[in-house]
């Protein structure tokens, strides 16, 4: 190489909330899996739909996100 860190682009697409919890678990596993696969010193660029939940005081993440969403 020449002293240039290799790049890596994840592009990923998560389960979603209408998938069981065993599908869910086995992607979050397997994209952990990925990230830890990859060396701490290099670069890594993740883009994609993690099906993150938004919005402004849902009761079942309250503790997680406040209620500011």
């Amino acid at each position: 190489m020449d002293g240039q860190l290799p790049l890596n682009i994840i592009s990923a697409y998560a389960p979603q909330t209408g998938c069981t919890d065993s599908e869910k678990e086995n992607f979050w596993e397997e994209f952990d899996d990925l990230l830890s696969s990859i060396a701490p010193e290099e670069l890594k660029y993740i883009g994609g739909d993690l099906n993150g939940h938004v919005g402004e005081d849902h009761p079942m993440y309250r503790e997680i996100r406040g209620n500011s969403g």
